[in-house]
């Protein structure tokens, strides 16, 4: 490989990778190895050297000026919580810069310093013969002797990707699963058209709630016609309350009083449209707030957390943030997303809106 096989990292911040920075850890690698080994080899030193550089930034007084400069706002961004008055900083400023710099780790992890364009056009006519005959191999020899494909959660697929699988196995038998009210984007696959897509189609419609108790599974059972003859295996337990408030301050103070009587071995998860962080959960006291960077979920307390996030997860307590937002009314799946929220709950629900609740929900 050549200097003109690698290419500089930039995520618009002071620190940068270089091509030639790149380029002389490739050489440090050993000669003799082959070239992917010599490549993961070169992705391990420049990981390495990020991290270093990061420490080193982190510890700047600039970088430690900026970070009892954030704002609250800011705190939530970059970490999830606010910043303890008598929390060391050190730790702070260097998850700090790993924020800043998530971009161009990412463009590392996904080796963007080769210069795939340039490498690619420089590969001899053998090169592209053997890459034909590969991709000939897997779709002759391998992809038709696949005979089952499972495909869970469909409703999260276009229809376009669900005719390449079918091209790519054509003698496999195709199992989807799904629920066509759990699509919480719009122009995903419609159920209706999936007989053209699987011709031989089966269909099995499930009509047992094994998550929710009785009470919430009739809730969520009246937002659709085709769902009212759902039954729930748990019992009917307590039925669902509802919160409202015609102005902030009386809003958050409900949802406090609800953290405050939660029980300390407990958790409640505030479930919040997508979107745009509401700064205005940053007064609620005592909760964690999570995003889609989260990787594990508190054991114990009050959280938020956006729908797309808890979609897929069940919870004993649940609160639902802001049901008048236009996330849940929008028209084509809005309701699909109130019905998803209000199905992560399994015993304890309440349903809250700074005015009036939605129609659907008969409150």
């Amino acid at each position: 490989m050549q200097v003109s096989d690698f290419q500089s990292l930039n995520s618009g911040l002071p620190f940068t990778i270089d091509a030639a920075t790149s380029y002389q850890f490739f050489l440090k690698t050993p000669v003799d190895a082959p070239l992917d080994k010599r490549i993961q080899a070169t992705q391990q030193q420049l990981t390495s050297y990020l991290q270093e550089q990061l420490m080193t930034i982190a510890k700047t007084p600039t970088t430690l000026t900026r970070l009892e400069s954030l704002t609250e706002t800011e705190q939530q961004q970059t970490f999830g919580r606010l910043i303890r008055e008598d929390e060391p900083l050190a730790p702070l400023a260097l998850k700090m810069v790993r924020y800043d710099y998530q971009d161009l780790s990412e463009q590392l992890h996904d080796y963007q310093w080769l210069a795939f364009d340039q490498i690619i056009a420089r590969q001899s006519t053998v090169d592209a013969v053997i890459a034909a005959q590969v991709y000939g191999y897997l779709t002759q020899r391998v992809f038709p002797k696949v005979k089952q494909v499972f495909i869970d959660e469909v409703q999260d697929y276009h229809a376009s990707s669900l005719h390449l699988f079918k091209q790519l196995f054509p003698k496999a038998q195709f199992t989807v699963f799904g629920d066509q009210h759990q699509s919480l984007t719009p122009h995903k696959i419609q159920f209706s058209k999936l007989p053209a897509i699987f011709p031989n189609l089966k269909t099995q419609a499930l009509r047992t709630s094994y998550r929710s108790s009785g009470a919430i599974t009739a809730l969520f059972s009246q937002l659709f016609p085709d769902l009212t003859d759902v039954h729930a295996v748990q019992p009917h337990d307590v039925q669902p309350t509802y919160l409202s408030a015609t102005n902030d301050t009386d809003y958050l103070a409900q949802i406090q009083a609800q953290i405050e009587q939660l029980p300390t071995d407990q958790t409640l998860a505030i479930i919040t449209p997508a979107g745009q962080f509401d700064e205005r959960l940053l007064k609620l006291k005592d909760v964690h707030h999570l995003s889609t960077e989260t990787t594990t979920l508190p054991e114990s307390g009050a959280f938020t957390l956006p729908l797309t996030l808890a979609k897929g997860l069940e919870f004993d307590n649940v609160l639902l943030y802001d049901l008048i937002n236009d996330y849940y009314t929008e028209p084509t799946v809005g309701r699909n997303r109130l019905y998803t929220a209000i199905s992560r709950a399994t015993h304890r629900l309440t349903l809250s809106a700074l005015g009036t609740l939605p129609n659907a929900l008969n409150a």
